[in-house]
């Protein structure tokens, strides 16, 4: 009788963590591009306007992680403009590289504009 409730509670358990590790992998964020958990290299706008007129200068500034331990970096918009010796800001566009998930990630915040 005991060997059944222990059972039972183990897959339970197991369901139960299953269930979590769906819900905590999937991507969780308001904007974000299809997740590529062993390569993931993609570049995404900011902001979704009809302006043609970007500016004649971009820069960009970067965080990145190592193993989901350390994470390092400045990928401010502030840091991304001063990177490319922008005053104006005009467009904000986004890239992200990440290999097997967690080993390696870089986010980067590439500004345009004048």
């Amino acid at each position: 009788m005991k060997r059944k409730s222990f059972s039972s509670m183990i897959r339970f358990l197991a369901v139960a963590l299953i269930g979590a590790i769906a819900l905590l992998g999937t991507a969780c964020g308001t904007y974000q591009p299809p997740y590529g958990y062993i390569y993931h290299n993609t570049r995404m706008n900011k902001d979704v306007s009809e302006a043609t007129n970007i500016g004649s200068r971009s820069g960009a500034s970067c965080v990145q992680s190592y193993m989901g331990m350390i994470s390092f970096g400045d990928a401010s918009i502030k840091a991304a403009a001063a990177a490319g010796g922008i005053q104006t800001v005009k467009a904000v566009d986004y890239s992200e590289l990440s290999i097997f998930t967690f080993f390696y990630n870089r986010f980067c915040t590439i500004a345009h504009g004048d």
